[in-house]
């Protein structure tokens, strides 16, 4: 056996990554094994780490990592997995027996089943002769029970995720709950209890016990691993509905599309009779779940059929065969009936399986998701309601079944067992409380020692063990719980209330103590609302006495968003403030639990104790302990985070609070202060100031876009002379009230922009938002005033952004200085936010296929990816002739005389996918490659049909990659339009000096701010400088000369060919006329190539000249300080362009100095009659070159 300490070196940077967030398990040790024996590979990257492979080299000994001489594929990994599997074993104590996520069939299957697909795919020889016995001994078997096993693992993560959520939305109705057995292919609805009564959850604690549990008076509960589906019972009367369902079915066989179709006019005729709305994908079919509207119960269920029927009628029919004649949906009559109980109806995230025994339908295993009526016509089911897909973005998901719910009234929060208890008051205390206690146990910032992205091993380098925590975009704030009501404002009285409590005749008002509050940073205490009701019933459940909990106060849109600490604040201090209706929308992000029983809670128990702390509006994002090596786990548990977009800060916690964050910086325009700070009236200092960016507009010249209203973090004597450069001399530049036609008068005091701020911030948000565009426009008295444009842009806004600094040495008139171009994931844009979409919201999004291949003979290989058919259905076969023979009368191939029939198997529907050549693509790798299993043979040295790609012949043209080496035949090759006529090998070489395109993805915008090494890229410059001034050869070339030196045959050539080169341009030769005309239209016409590349040496000549400004004396001279990074020639002309951008950019007339002169000098007229006296004010248009437009 070889030597497997450098292997385990290598495995334990691997499963250092691995155990951020759990124990490694066996698809861990499967994955590395997989990439560790890829053959002719050194190494591989996982989470941004380098981990050597097998044939990699030590970098220090040059020893092979693992000796796989004269060993297969099969005997190394024989060898090496108990080995790994051990190493696991003695690290964590033990290998974890979870499965991580993968893209799994989810179509309802039995062990036997799978094994009967297994054995198809492998070649098995007489599989279906053998008996029960045989095949149940045979490895097959066995590989097919593990993968079911998988399967189950996967489901049960699933039904760990969903069910807290679908219980409580569903908590007082009846419950139904299915399960499907993997041995018999068996499904089982259970809907009574043991003693024959309806199964209902109406508490907290009930519902804790049946998660926690496998069965549940009879009923199958969250722990079984059979568990699949729920139903309910909207309704147990059918009278005063808060709710209906439309469940569409398709009898008629209609196309897919039309059934889609019809669901969307639905949902617009429900939208526009003001009835709340959800739409449900079933797994299979389509529901569309609503409310009642405004001032108009639902009634009775015999009342909404006959609404419905009325408000439908040619979208959809009632009666089967009605449906079938008009070929249209049938909306399913038995949801209207009312035998002892009303139809139950499947629970969103249910899988689709079947719970009627007698059903012929088709089952997928697909989770009933919600689907807005914009994603409706672009779902792609087996991708977007897969398990796993629904799994990973369940907050999304989520958010949409929160928000009907909620609207609707329906769940935990609106309902009980006896209905006694009245709604929440919403009580905001009218006094604020700033200097509250409990608030010294946030975490503020001013209390926290910083950290950068860059610096995150090295900082946390020797800690042992720390407690790591996301911070949500909202408000901090401390949430607390007495159950005796010993919560108190600053004036030390107990704080009380007053609630509705009984039904009918016995309702009475009752005096109660505040058990429950949460108290914000800037000193509102808030009781009796929905997340202190959420804290009572986890409290009672938990039996707790007290508990004080710090952490973020959230609001979020339709999609679980959050919308930012903003948000949270403009509600708060809203005209309308904190009401019923908008507090639906906030939700309480758990970080720490401060104390619990009185008592304080250890870092190494915390993670533990914040799990507990979940309810409806009470959550936390996944807080953990993390054990050595802390720096490498935290700074890849951070970087996941910030590629998901999920936060932007991170707070670690030993003793000594640290704060992780991705903050950029950005300089803006002030175009106003904000007049709802009492800043604004009762001081001389600035307010939060609102800020713009600079875009150009073909009609209204330099456009200012608001992206934030910012806080001004600047000493007070900053913030004084800030507001006095902003409002001007006399207040000049404050555009009064009077002139404003804006819609935001009562909000902001708008200003002429003259200011430029620095802004830091930690994100740019996803959503776009009004940016009330403003411009200077022509005036007749003053030359130009500053307005708002009258329409509407929208921009994606700033997240947390704070002015540190005042920037006198830029104009807010000049565009380059606040230009939107300083960070790209800023946009701007005129269309209409289009409506709610959760399919562009989810992480990866879609991108349709665009065909740039071209007929034309230039090989390029085999394409990386290709336009498939994927997601058919099975149609009837069509029946033909065996054999065919060529009928010259006819002029077509016609049956022959003996020919016999076959049949031709049929497919109807799908979809067309973009799929690679060898990996697996979409979420989860839901698309395998066309060629994955025999690409994988190959790299596994596996038996059977295999394909070699080298990765490293990738080339790309635009905009489509081929591999130019591979095994495969010419039939696989593509031709690929290629003017010049270079070919593949060609090509793979000029693309060297293409252009990039820019980068847009968060996290490589993050990584680009804080992990650029600026010390290396002056020293690679000078690298490259060197190697210009010399000559490639062949060492092997040289060739001794009279006087003993040696010379590179290579360089003496390439000399003798410049003589040659300068003789011929030296010779005296006088062209023709007609040569040098040509000659001479040709250069005009051919513009300086290397303009864009000497202006790039200019801004790093300039960048360097202010390092050398900001030195200490004493200091070299600048001339001589320049000569160690660009070369002598350089210098004197480097220097003159600086020169030169100096009084450019100090005496070139600004923006707002040319409109002046524009409109109030004039030159002299020509006394041509025909003359406009306004002719100097316009440019004189270029005629355009026919030829040009010939082209």
């Amino acid at each position: 056996m070889a030597d497997p300490a450098l292997m385990y070196r290598e495995f334990t940077k691997y499963t250092d990554l691995v155990s951020v967030d759990r124990i490694p398990n066996e698809d861990d040790i499967d994955f590395f094994i997989d990439k560790f024996l890829s053959m002719n590979q050194f190494m591989f990257y996982f989470e941004g780490t380098r981990i050597y492979c097998a044939d990699g080299f030590d970098e220090v000994t040059k020893e092979v990592i693992y000796d796989k001489e004269g060993k297969s594929r099969k005997e190394l990994e024989a060898e090496i997995k108990p080995l790994l599997t051990q190493k696991i074993k003695n690290t964590f104590g033990e290998v974890s027996t979870e499965t991580n996520p993968f893209m799994f069939d989810p179509k309802p299957t039995t062990v036997k089943m799978m094994a009967d697909m297994l054995a198809k795919e492998r070649g098995v020889v007489d599989w279906d002769r053998m008996s029960a016995s045989v095949k149940q001994n045979h490895p097959v078997y066995n590989e097919a029970a593990k993968e079911i096993l998988k399967i189950k693992q996967r489901l049960m993560a699933y039904n760990q995720t969903v069910l807290p959520f679908t219980l409580r939305l569903t908590m007082h109705h009846n419950l139904g709950m299915g399960m499907y057995s993997t041995t018999d292919g068996k499904t089982t609805l259970r809907r009574l209890k043991d003693d024959g009564k309806p199964f209902t959850l109406n508490n907290e604690k009930d519902l804790r016990k049946f998660l926690d549990s496998k069965t549940m008076d009879g009923m199958f509960a969250g722990k079984h691993a059979g568990l699949r589906y729920q139903f309910w019972n909207y309704t147990n009367t059918g009278k005063d509905l808060k709710m209906a369902v439309i469940d569409l079915d398709n009898p008629a066989g209609i196309p897919k599309d039309d059934m889609r179709r019809a669901v969307v006019r639905i949902a617009t005729k429900m939208e526009a009779q003001g009835h709340p709305y959800i739409i449900m994908y079933t797994g299979n079919n389509w529901h569309v779940w609503f409310g009642a509207k405004a001032g108009q119960p639902l009634g009775t269920l015999k009342e909404v059929q006959a609404y419905l029927k009325s408000l439908l009628f040619g979208v959809t029919e009632f009666t089967k065969s009605k449906a079938v004649e008009a070929e249209l949906p049938l909306v399913d009559p038995a949801m209207y009936k009312m035998d002892k109980t009303p139809q139950a109806v499947r629970m969103f995230f249910s899988l689709h399986y079947q719970a009627d025994a007698a059903s012929s339908k088709e089952f997928t295993g697909l989770a009933a998701i919600p689907v807005p009526a914009a994603d409706v016509m672009k779902l792609e089911p087996i991708r977007d309601a897969h398990p796993e897909t629904v799994l990973a973005n369940f907050d999304k998901y989520s958010a949409l079944v929160a928000k009907f719910f909620d609207t609707v009234g329906m769940g935990q929060d609106y309902e009980s067992a006896e209905d006694i208890e009245a709604p929440p008051q919403v009580i905001v205390h009218p006094e604020k409380f700033k200097a509250h206690p409990l608030l010294k146990k946030l975490n503020l910032p001013a209390d926290m020692n910083k950290i950068r992205m860059a610096d995150i091993e090295t900082v946390l380098a020797d800690e042992e063990q720390v407690y790591v925590y996301p911070k949500a975009k909202g408000l901090d704030t401390i949430l607390v719980y007495d159950k005796q009501g010993g919560i108190k404002g600053s004036a030390r009285k107990d704080l009380s209330f007053q609630r509705t409590v009984g039904t009918g005749n016995s309702k009475k008002l009752k005096t109660i103590p505040v058990t429950s509050a949460y108290i914000t940073v800037n000193g509102n205490i808030i009781y009796d609302d929905y997340i202190t009701r959420d804290l009572e019933r986890i409290a009672n459940a938990e039996k707790l006495s007290s508990i004080v909990i710090s952490g973020q106060l959230v609001k979020t849109d339709a999609l679980g968003n959050e919308l930012g600490e903003e948000a949270v604040r403009a509600l708060l201090q809203s005209t309308e403030g904190l009401t019923l209706s908008n507090n639906k929308d906030l939700s309480f992000i758990v970080n720490k639990v401060v104390s619990k029983n009185g008592k304080k809670v250890p870092i190494k128990d915390m993670a533990e104790e914040v799990s507990k702390l979940t309810g409806k509006r009470i959550r936390s994002l996944g807080p953990q302990t993390v054990t050595a090596p802390v720096g490498v786990k935290v700074a890849k548990q951070f970087k996941d985070l910030l590629r998901d977009r999920k936060v932007s800060t991170m707070l670690v916690e030993n003793g000594v609070t640290y704060e992780i964050n991705a903050t950029r910086k950005i300089s803006v325009a002030i175009i106003g202060m904000s007049k709802e700070s009492k800043l604004y009236s009762n001081s001389l200092e600035c307010p939060p100031v609102y800020v713009a960016v600079t875009k150009r507009d073909s009609s209204h010249g330099l456009v200012y876009y608001v992206i934030a209203k910012a806080e001004i973090a600047l000493p007070k004597a900053e913030r004084i002379k800030l507001r006095e450069m902003i409002e001007g001399e006399e207040k000049r530049n404050i555009i009064p009230i009077n002139l404003r036609n804006d819609d935001f008068v009562e909000q902001i005091e708008m200003v002429e922009p003259s200011v430029v701020v620095d802004v830091i911030y930690e994100d740019v948000g996803g959503e776009l938002r009004d940016s009330f565009p403003t411009h200077f426009k022509p005036s007749e008295r003053r030359g130009k005033i500053y307005r708002a444009l009258v329409k509407k842009v929208y921009a994606t806004p700033l997240i947390k952004p704070r002015v540190i600094g005042i920037r006198e040495d830029m104009d807010a008139l000049k565009p380059s200085d606040t230009d939107h171009r300083q960070d790209p994931l800023l946009v701007i844009t005129g269309k209409i936010p289009k409506k709610l979409s959760l399919l562009d919201a989810l992480p990866n999004p879609r991108s349709d296929y665009q065909q740039h291949v071209r007929k034309n003979p230039a090989f390029f290989g085999v394409q990386e990816t290709r336009p498939i058919l994927i997601d058919m259905i099975s149609a009837p076969p069509t029946i033909e002739a065996d054999s065919y023979v060529w009928d010259r009368e006819v002029g077509e191939f016609v049956p022959s005389p003996d020919a016999g029939t076959r049949l031709v198997p049929q497919t109807a529907g799908g979809r067309t996918a973009d799929i690679h050549l060898f990996e697996p693509k979409g979420r989860q790798g839901s698309l395998p490659g066309e060629l994955q299993r025999a690409y994988q043979r190959w790299d596994r040295d596996e038996e059977g049909y295999k394909v070699f790609v080298d990765r490293d012949s990738r080339v790309e043209k635009d905009g489509v990659s081929h591999y130019r080496i591979s095994s495969l035949g010419s039939q696989y090759q593509d031709a690929i339009d290629d003017q010049m006529g270079q070919g593949q090998d060609g090509f793979s070489v000029t693309t060297m000096d293409g252009t990039l395109e820019p980068i847009k993805a968060f996290i490589d915008q993050v990584n680009m701010a804080h992990l650029v090494n600026e010390k290396q890229i002056l020293e690679d410059q000078k690298v490259v400088a060197s190697l210009l001034r010399t000559i490639p050869g062949d060492p092997d070339s040289e060739a001794p000369i009279s006087k003993g030196r040696k010379f590179d045959a290579g360089y003496n050539k390439a000399y003798s060919d410049m003589q040659q080169q300068m003789r011929h341009a030296t010779t005296d030769r006088v062209p023709s006329i007609t040569v040098h005309r040509a000659r001479a239209e040709e250069i005009f016409n051919n513009p300086p190539i290397k303009a864009e590349a000497w202006n790039t040496r200019i801004d790093l000549f300039v960048t360097k000249h202010k390092e050398w400004e900001a030195m200490d004396p004493p200091k070299e001279p600048w001339v001589v300080f320049a000569q160690g990074d660009f070369m002598g020639w350089e210098v004197p002309l480097l220097e003159k362009e600086r020169l030169l951008r100096l009084a450019t950019s100090e005496y070139s007339l600004t923006e707002r100095e040319l409109e002046l002169v524009d409109s109030q000098f004039g030159e002299p007229t020509n006394q041509d009659a025909l003359e406009s006296v306004l002719s100097d004010l316009y440019e004189e248009v270029p005629e355009d070159d026919p030829e040009e437009d010939a082209e």
